[in-house]
């Protein structure tokens, strides 16, 4: 949208394509983006996410060139 400089997006009914239902602006878009990504953040962290990084962290320890 930023792009082309388009700042509302036109949304029509799916039955009637001519019937405008409302339009959609860039912060519309943006709110939905951001509460999808928040969900995807906290659906990936789950109990086994912080042992998963205690476990890569002494793996990169172990494996780290000694000098």
């Amino acid at each position: 949208m930023i792009a082309h400089d388009i700042g509302r997006l036109p949304v029509v009914d799916r039955s009637d394509p001519t019937r405008l239902v409302g339009l959609l602006g860039r912060a519309g878009v943006m709110a939905v983006w951001l509460h999808a990504t928040r969900e995807e953040q906290a659906r990936d962290s789950g109990w086994l996410t912080g042992r998963l990084k205690a476990l890569r962290s002494r793996l990169r320890q172990r494996d780290a060139p000694r000098t």
